[in-house]
């Protein structure tokens, strides 16, 4: 868990509209878009999932929300 702050940084974001079950082909598709992009992720940088709505109060997987941010060199 983060507490504080984060620096501002560069990123690439990706948004996950479904069910947190397809966060690893979503993950494997930024990786694939950074590298057939040339873009560089920056080793020392974030890597973060933001979850963006309530399951609790969104049951229904398909209006589940997960933004992804790989920060870039």
């Amino acid at each position: 868990m983060l507490t504080g702050q984060l620096q501002s940084f560069k990123a690439l974001k990706t948004t996950l509209k479904g069910d947190y079950k397809n966060l690893k082909e979503a993950w494997e598709t930024t990786m694939k878009y950074i590298t057939e992009n040339g873009l560089e992720t920056d080793e020392n940088g974030p890597m973060l999932e933001a979850y963006t709505n309530d399951p609790m109060q969104h049951p229904n997987p398909a209006d589940w929300t997960t933004e992804i941010y790989i920060a870039l060199k």
